[in-house]
């Protein structure tokens, strides 16, 4: 188990997202680096909310990105 916080920041809003995780899977990258998978665990409706909508707003700003169109 594991505790931490996210910080997730758009153009209009910044909050941070305290929560308490399960290490799910370790995968050994190069250079010492390790990618971590973690499942939530007793997590707010609403906070899971706030991080979905934040996730769909970094997926719309790649993919405008990509296309060259600009949100902010």
């Amino acid at each position: 188990m594991v505790k931490g916080s996210l910080h997730l920041k758009t153009p209009d809003k910044q909050f941070k997202v305290e929560f308490n995780g399960r290490i799910v899977r370790v995968m050994k990258q190069e250079n010492q680096i390790y990618r971590i998978s973690l499942q939530f665990v007793d997590m707010n409706e609403s906070i899971r909310s706030e991080i979905i909508r934040y996730c769909m707003y970094k997926q719309i700003e790649l993919r405008n990105k990509i296309k060259g169109i600009s949100l902010d």
